[in-house]
């Protein structure tokens, strides 16, 4: 007789065959086995249960609802996927415990808010810390780069010759190229030329640099760890000559753009950025990728 197999290993072969398929599922994953231990430690048999998975989601007493129900989520993913060969297994209901994301009321900064904070950027103390903050500001929020996608850049990301940034594996893993505008580029040049002399012989192979030489993080710079995403609501430039537009580090002219700095992580998505070229490698990763989608046991876990 064969002997049933324990949540723990149901879990292992659930998530082995969403990777198999490209899917991550890095916390998510974590957050399943956590589940299948706390089932075995309890001492659960049988199938995945409602009562199970809420009373498991809400284990962390002082955790949010949105953290609940997202817990929620990732064990309802799992069930969906149990349920097709086991039928006794209960899927819990959609929103049984509410949303599991709640978007944070962002806060659209002015021409004049925007220069603002690079005058006070270029305020901060240090050797670096000026020169690194107030330019990562303005290329923020002169391309609409996403803060993770800037602190990512490496010197051979940034093309100070042609004007272009390459973002590689962005979200969804996807590459781009960033077209920047003359003065932008020219800020960024600015910006190497100083950071070279601090740093002739730097810890990393980072664009934006501290004080040590090592490169940007949230969490080595305090400045960033409460810094979110300029995001575009218009497009960025009216084109035209190279005395027109905004520069990193540069105060933005009032005609160009609006910028939308949210003070949440959770920050509502804005259309995407114009000027974006995507070479015909990154279209056939795309192409290949989007065959998983096709699967409808599986359903992608956002």
């Amino acid at each position: 007789m064969t002997a049933t197999p324990t949540m723990l290993a149901l879990v292992q072969e659930y998530l082995a065959f969403r990777r198999t398929l490209g899917f991550a599922l890095g916390t998510a994953g974590q957050e399943l086995l956590l589940f299948a231990r706390y089932a075995e430690r309890t001492g659960h048999r049988g199938p995945v249960t409602t009562a199970l998975a809420v009373r498991w989601a809400q284990l962390p007493a002082q955790a949010s609802p949105a953290y609940w129900a997202w817990r929620l989520h990732a064990v309802r993913l799992f069930a969906q996927h149990r349920a097709l060969e086991d039928p006794q297994t209960e899927v819990p209901p959609a929103g049984l415990l509410g949303p599991t994301y709640r978007r944070g009321q962002p806060h659209i900064y002015s021409p004049d808010e925007v220069a603002a904070l690079l005058r006070a950027a270029r305020t901060l103390r240090r050797r670096m810390r000026p020169h690194t903050c107030g330019t990562l500001f303005g290329l923020l929020a002169s391309t609409g780069l996403r803060v993770g996608e800037a602190l990512a850049l490496t010197r051979e990301h940034v093309d100070l010759e042609v004007g272009v940034l390459s973002v590689i594996k962005s979200k969804a893993y996807k590459s781009r190229l960033v077209p920047l505008h003359a003065s932008t580029t020219e800020a960024l040049r600015r910006y190497a030329v100083v950071r070279d002399r601090i740093h002739p012989a730097p810890r990393s192979n980072a664009f934006f640099l501290t004080d040590r030489g090592t490169a940007l993080t949230y969490l080595g710079d305090r400045a960033l760890a409460r810094a979110r995403e300029p995001r575009h609501h218009a497009p960025l430039h009216r084109g035209g000559s190279g005395d027109e537009g905004t520069g990193a580090g540069e105060a933005p002219g009032p005609t160009q753009y609006s910028v939308s700095l949210s003070r949440e992580r959770s920050a509502p998505r804005v259309p995407r950025r114009p000027l974006i070229m995507r070479s015909s490698s990154v279209r056939t990763t795309a192409r290949n990728r989007a065959g998983r989608h096709q699967l409808r046991i599986i359903r992608r876990y956002a």
